[in-house]
């Protein structure tokens, strides 16, 4: 490789802008055990192999929160962690409602967290799981006026599906077609004449953003929600999917039928300008209507899902796109607000007497009215990729690191992402003082992820692989060490920029010509189990073989572990247990590292210790489920 302008990292090489592959390079580093940035291992529960919401939310794992990474995971884990993404979701699998049991896993109410009591209907998933039980209606506020979480219902179909259709197992689908069938129905009971689907208070993600309105009684009424109809269409979609590849016909064609109802029903939620309103009364007065005297914001979530799940055309797309791009203060401080400006009718706002407000949490540009969610994010940053805007993801995925080396994972980033304070880091304005200095959290490998994917766009159908070329200009030539994962296959991708219709080559033997949109189907067949090159070239110049590069991986220094640490990496030895050694490395290196990276927040003597600490007890809490046996001397 020609060393002019190139880059070789230990997971990318390629040549071209060399912050963006270095911003890659670093996106990669996160999925393992590093001593520079935060990692997935750290927000990993591995007495129950679990991804867990992580920093003060200990082991509870929200739907809302983790959607984003799930989604731009599904592709890119190796097995292990597949298996952990999987583990995840049958924590609401296996308590999802049945119209009789509550939701502590006790079955007796629980008098602390009152949330906890509620039975839901059959199908109905929920907001989070608890060490206790599960929470069906969102769990901030008056819950007990919420509707049900049906937008994070359809989440759990849609994510359980990018899984299914990844890994490719028949038998396993069998497992949970039944039970996504449950959920389907569940969302269905609310579909209404016009298609679309009409729910109360808190029913969306990032609830309790959407308040719906109150009838004439007073009480909580109904509206059409848009971010339920692109959720839900995005997972019949994927659902028809998975019941072609497991021979399930009638299913395929039910999920089909339904999609398209609710594809058709969308246009009735755009507005004049072609994007999309959070919501709409059942007498149409439009919520989101950008510039409006009442509930003139401009939502934010809807429209980059809409975008990023293909719910409506690419001219409509851009449409989307051009909206947002046209209203500066959604990307105040370079990354997502789920919507600008201020709400007017969150659930808060609507349910709340405004003495009941909290004077922090219910301010714009905080919280879930126009706090920046990464778990948002992440979707955006596909949709992005996938249609043009290829600077605007990388300045919000770049963003994200920035926080990401400061070890401030916040969810969410408050003051329209600026985050100039956070209370959930007991911090105030001027930062002299920072109860929590350290945060992390699994929102926040949202950005990581979809960036990772949203490079090449892999969609996974019953029949083939499709994929983008979504490379930036800059990048003339890339190759990942990484693969992306289909069933038995390992794809190692590689791509060369140019001006000219997209061309894949299969191992250099089968070639793949991008359509009218730039995707390039694969057949399944030709994936078979092992690995493959797969490279996709804009240049015009065909097929190239795969160039050098990668730079050898750095060992770390083990002898400066404390004792109880030692003592792990030698049973890890023994027991050739990989997952461990690459921990208490981790540990080792960030102790060999300087602390130089200060992007938003001094990197104070406590919050040094804070970080040291935690990559310490990452490795404690896994040595602990994978090594611990009784007499072995293993004790923390």
């Amino acid at each position: 490789m020609n060393t002019e302008n190139s880059f070789n990292g230990r997971y990318v090489c390629g040549k071209g802008c060399a912050d963006k592959l270095r911003l890659i390079e670093k996106s990669f580093a996160m999925l393992r055990p590093n001593g520079e940035l935060p990692f997935i291992q750290m927000v990993w529960n591995p007495e129950k192999d679990t991804f867990k919401e992580g920093f003060i939310w200990g082991n509870g794992f929200w739907m809302q929160n983790s959607y984003g990474f799930v989604l731009g995971a599904a592709p890119l884990l190796d097995e292990k962690w597949r298996k952990t993404l999987q583990n995840s979701l049958d924590l609401f699998w296996d308590r999802m409602g049945d119209g009789k049991r509550i939701g502590t896993d006790s079955g007796v109410p629980d008098p602390d967290q009152t949330c906890l009591n509620f039975a839901a209907p059959d199908g109905s998933l929920g907001d989070c799981v608890l060490d206790k039980g599960i929470v069906y209606r969102q769990g901030d506020g008056p819950f007990e006026k919420y509707d049900w979480f049906f937008e994070a219902t359809a989440c759990g179909i849609l994510l359980e599906c990018e899984l299914l259709l990844f890994e490719r197992d028949i038998e396993n689908m069998r497992k949970y077609i039944p039970l996504m069938v449950r959920s389907m129905e569940h969302i269905e009971s609310r579909r209404a004449e016009n298609g679309l689907y009409l729910t109360g208070a808190s029913s969306n993600l990032l609830a309790p953003s959407f308040g719906s309105v109150l009838d004439e009684n007073g009480d909580p009424d109904r509206s059409y929600l848009t971010g339920l109809a692109v959720t839900t269409l995005a997972a019949e979609e994927r659902f028809a999917e998975v019941a072609a590849l497991a021979g399930e016909a009638e299913l395929e064609k039910l999920c089909l039928d339904r999609a398209r109802k609710t594809r058709e029903a969308l246009p009735l939620l755009l507005t004049g300008e072609g994007y999309f309103l959070k919501s709409m009364d059942k007498d149409g007065t439009p919520h989101g209507l950008y510039g409006a005297e009442k509930h003139g914001y401009l939502e934010g979530s809807a429209n980059v899902d809409a975008v990023a799940h293909r719910a409506v055309g690419r001219e409509v797309r851009e449409s989307i796109m051009d909206k947002l791009d046209s209203v500066p203060g959604i990307r105040t401080a370079g990354v997502l607000c789920c919507n600008y400006p201020a709400l007017d009718d969150a659930a808060f706002h609507v349910l709340l007497p405004e003495e009941s407000r909290d004077e922090y949490l219910h301010r714009g540009g905080n919280w879930v009215d126009g706090g920046c969610w990464a778990t948002v994010e992440g979707r955006n940053i596909i949709a992005c990729l996938e249609n043009g805007r290829a600077e605007t993801a990388f300045t919000a995925a770049g963003e994200y690191m920035k926080w990401a080396l400061d070890y401030r994972q916040d969810a969410p980033l408050s003051q329209w992402g600026v985050n100039s304070s956070n209370m959930w880091q007991q911090e105030n304005e001027d930062h002299s003082v920072i109860g929590r200095p350290v945060s992390v959290m699994i929102d926040n490998f949202a950005p990581v992820t979809c960036l990772l994917r949203g490079l090449f766009s892999p969609r996974a159908y019953a029949d083939r692989l499709e994929l983008m070329l979504n490379l930036p200009r800059d990048i003339s030539v890339y190759r990942q060490k990484d693969p992306l994962f289909f069933g038995g296959a390992r794809l190692f991708l590689r791509g060369r920029t140019g001006a000219e219709t997209p061309v894949a080559y299969l191992d250099g033997v089968h070639t793949f010509t991008a359509d009218g949109e730039g995707h390039i189907s694969v057949p399944a067949e030709l994936l078979t189990p092992g690995d493959h090159d797969l490279f996709i070239t804009s240049d015009g110049k065909g097929f190239a073989p795969p160039e050098a590069g990668f730079a050898p991986e750095e060992g770390a220094d083990l002898g400066l572990l404390p004792p109880e640490l030692e003592l792990i990496a030698q049973k890890a030895r023994e027991t050739g247990n990989s997952l461990m050694l690459e921990l208490v490395s981790a540990a080792a290196k960030r102790r060999e590292l300087p602390f130089t990276q200060e992007n938003f927040r001094p990197m104070a003597r406590d919050k040094k210790q804070a970080i040291i600490r935690l990559c310490d007890e990452t490795a404690k809490n896994a040595a602990k489920a994978l090594l611990c046996q009784d007499g072995d001397g293993l004790t923390f």
